[in-house]
C-alpha cells in the first residue's frame, strides 16, 4: 500500500468527483459560469425595467385621481342644478364614494 504525502493531496468534497483546482480549468465549467453571469445581468435588467414600469403605473394612477375628482364634482353640480331633490340627497348622504372616507 502506497502512502500519499499530505502536501501532494488535494481535498475532495464528498459530492464532487474531481479534485479542487481541476474544475477551474474546465472549458465547460467556464462556459457555464459565463452563461450564469449573463443570465444574472439579464435578470437585473428585467428587475430594473419592472421597477420602472411599476413607478410609471403608480404615477399615472396618482395623476388620474384629480381627473376623476374634477369629473365627479362637475357631475354633482350638474345633477344639483338639473335634478330635483339632489341637493337634499347631497346633504343627507355625506360619503357617496367610499363609506366613512369620501
Amino acid at each position: 500500500m502506497q502512502r500519499i504525502e499530505q502536501k501532494d493531496r488535494h481535498p475532495v468534497h464528498p459530492y464532487v468527483h474531481s479534485r479542487v483546482g481541476d474544475d477551474r480549468k474546465s472549458p465547460d465549467l467556464l462556459r457555464k459560469r459565463l452563461d450564469a453571469k449573463e443570465k444574472q445581468t439579464e435578470q437585473k435588467t428585467m428587475v430594473s425595467l419592472s421597477d420602472l414600469m411599476f413607478i410609471a403605473a403608480f404615477i399615472l394612477t396618482l395623476s388620474y385621481i384629480p381627473i376623476i375628482h374634477k369629473r365627479m364634482t362637475n357631475e354633482e353640480s350638474i345633477l344639483s342644478e338639473g335634478l330635483e331633490g339632489y341637493k337634499e340627497y347631497i346633504q343627507k348622504v355625506k360619503y357617496r364614494i367610499v363609506p366613512f372616507i369620501y
